[in-house]
């Protein structure tokens, strides 16, 4: 998706700057314009785009970039762009050949695919599981209910969600939410178990809303 800037006697004008940015670079190169310094223990994801539009800067601000929303994922790396769509169906394309991404090349290059297919996961690795759920027909329960996968309908797949070692067990490394972490945890070990988790999704659901006096 192409986007615009201008900068006069700065930004050259006229000019079509072709390698990919992302929209966290706006909020880093704006930052950088206005003389704002950002702090070293809390780096932003974007990057400052104005030494790479001015040629005081070679390469390219991002070698890699990935995006995710549910079962749908991509990656683009370099030239190559994987997209995995909802139905589990995995693609391939060439984005200097074919910028429509029109020819999915998944089948004649399976090594490339693999390769995609690899980085992505080792950076999905290192992200926490999506901490919102949408509430629409795709994601409600066999009952209808909208609500279902976000209670007790959906506490498994949750918590594989945050189980990233798939041991069967949540530790606070694992899950973000340390109040509430300590809240599931009925014997006090320090860890969660599914079985506490649905055991606490369950009493959630019984206590009243509003106490009574």
């Amino acid at each position: 998706m192409p986007f615009l800037l201008q900068w006069k006697g700065v930004v050259p004008a006229g000019r079509t700057y072709r390698e990919m940015v992302m929209g966290f670079d706006c909020q880093a190169t704006a930052l950088a314009a206005a003389g704002v310094a950002v702090p070293k223990d809390k780096p932003l994801d974007g990057v400052n785009l104005l030494p790479f539009l001015t040629g005081d800067k070679p390469g390219r601000p991002h070698e890699q970039l990935f995006w995710r929303a549910g079962p749908q994922h991509a990656a683009r790396v370099g030239d190559w762009k994987l997209v995995a769509v909802r139905d589990g169906e995995t693609h391939l394309f060439n984005l200097k050949d074919d910028i429509g991404e029109k020819n999915d090349l998944a089948a004649k290059e399976p090594a490339k695919l693999k390769e995609l297919q690899a980085v992505y996961a080792a950076w999905d690795q290192q992200m926490l599981p999506a901490q919102w759920r949408r509430q629409d027909a795709r994601t409600q329960g066999a009952t209808g209910n909208p609500g279902a996968n976000r209670r007790g309908g959906g506490i498994e797949e949750r918590f594989q969600q945050f189980d990233r070692n798939g041991d069967g067990k949540l530790t606070p490394a694992e899950f973000p939410r340390a109040d509430l972490l300590k809240q599931m945890d009925q014997n006090a070990d320090g860890v969660v178990t599914i079985e506490e988790a649905k055991a606490y999704s369950s009493g959630a659901r019984r206590r009243p809303s509003h106490p009574e006096n």
